[in-house]
């Protein structure tokens, strides 16, 4: 099935792993990146009770789809997103404050589950493993400027106008932007500007304040480029970018020593991924070879894990590898790899035994002393791929 981008006019395949969204279109423009828009354009996409849910929703939906990698959040229509539908959101906490039947305690605990669960839609977006990018048009002010606070990269055109709105309303903003955009931007000073005079900010405004990374003549050119980088990322290692989200999330949020004991745990079994001797072998192709990744949360059956696929192409028949420190580990991996797909291999180790898969294989050991000389001169010698 295909649907129309109201803001484009590009033809996107839909995503039928989702569940029916009334005020969300999601499209999967290239492979493995999801497309995700506010779709009340009739609104500016103001947000109502129903699509602040379903923004959560989607997001806790595609951070568990495997086959999506990057996701880009855009708006349909003339705007971003326009804050929150007043008349729908002010009739939800009226309701609260005119129950004669609960008491200020029992209000107060209604208040704090309605604003909870409003924050942890938006959270949705920033605990999404899944790098997300927001292409931003016309008005992202309000709810809109608290959404784009909670994804990794944000991209805008340049008729974009932002604000902090809130203190317009008589409230002090309880849904994420106050916490998050000084651990997004530089300027405390200019922070404090926004949110006490509930200011419009252009778009080279928030360029310069450093809230977006980069301003576009137009917003098909900002669409375009969110989902040209969203491929990018798509095309990397899964296992890398997620984990490489994470690690940042975990960084801004506690001590440099704990956020190195973080990825000392994480990498101690995410550095055994396949995905780290398929790019170790794309980058010894010379661009010849692009490294394809397994959706990270499919289980393959062991017989089928040894990323053979990845080197039956010739490229590396009759050519000479020259393998230091191959012994075992990742090095042992790749010569089996390249021996497989036709290559000479010559292995040179402190310590090195015979391996029955290598028929041919010539074998070097030295003592420490000379394994330096040893590696120069075979480095002389050898033709590489």
């Amino acid at each position: 099935m295909f649907l129309r981008s109201r803001c484009s006019g590009v033809l996107y395949r839909s995503l039928s792993t989702l569940p029916a969204f009334e005020h969300l279109l999601v499209t999967e423009p290239k492979k493995h990146v999801a497309f995700v828009q506010l779709n009340r354009p009739d609104k500016r996409n103001s947000l109502n009770p129903k699509l602040w849910k379903e923004i959560g929703t989607v997001f806790d939906h595609l951070a568990e789809d495997s086959d999506i990698r990057s996701i880009v959040l855009a708006g349909s229509g003339k705007a971003f997103c326009a804050g929150i539908d007043l008349k729908e959101g002010i009739a939800k906490l009226t309701a609260i404050f005119q129950d004669d039947s609960s008491d200020v305690a029992r209000k107060a605990r209604s208040l704090r589950k309605l604003i909870s669960s409003f924050q942890n839609d938006f959270t949705a977006i920033e605990k999404c493993p899944k790098p997300v990018i927001s292409a931003v048009h016309g008005y992202c002010i309000g709810a809109g400027i608290n959404v784009i606070s909670a994804c990794d990269i944000r991209y805008s055109s340049s008729d974009a106008t932002f604000s902090i709105k809130e203190v317009d309303i008589g409230i002090a903003a309880d849904v994420g932007i106050l916490n998050r955009i000084n651990k997004i931007v530089g300027s405390d000073s200019l922070t404090r500007e926004l949110a006490y005079t509930a200011r419009d900010m252009t778009a080279q405004e928030a360029f310069e304040y450093g809230l977006v990374s980069r301003v576009f003549p137009s917003f098909d050119d900002c669409l375009s480029a969110s989902i040209a980088l969203a491929e990018t990322i798509a095309n990397k290692s899964p296992i890398a970018v997620q984990g490489t989200k994470l690690t940042l999330n975990y960084a801004r949020d506690h001590t440099i020593e704990d956020s190195i004991n973080f990825i000392l745990t994480w990498n101690q079994s995410q550095l055994q991924s396949e995905d780290l001797i398929k790019s170790a072998m794309a980058a010894m192709s010379k661009g010849k070879e692009k490294a394809e990744f397994a959706n990270p949360l499919i289980i393959k059956k062991a017989t089928d894990c040894d990323g053979s696929a990845m080197f039956n192409t010739g490229i590396f028949a009759g050519r000479t590898a020259f393998i230091t420190g191959a012994s075992r580990g990742i090095g042992k991996e790749i010569a089996l790899k390249l021996a497989k797909d036709g290559a000479n291999i010559v292995i040179a180790a402190k310590t090195v035994e015979a391996h029955p898969k290598l028929p041919g294989t010539i074998y070097t050991a030295a003592a420490e002393s000379e394994f330096d000389r040893l590696t120069a001169s075979c480095v002389r010698s050898c033709t590489f791929a």
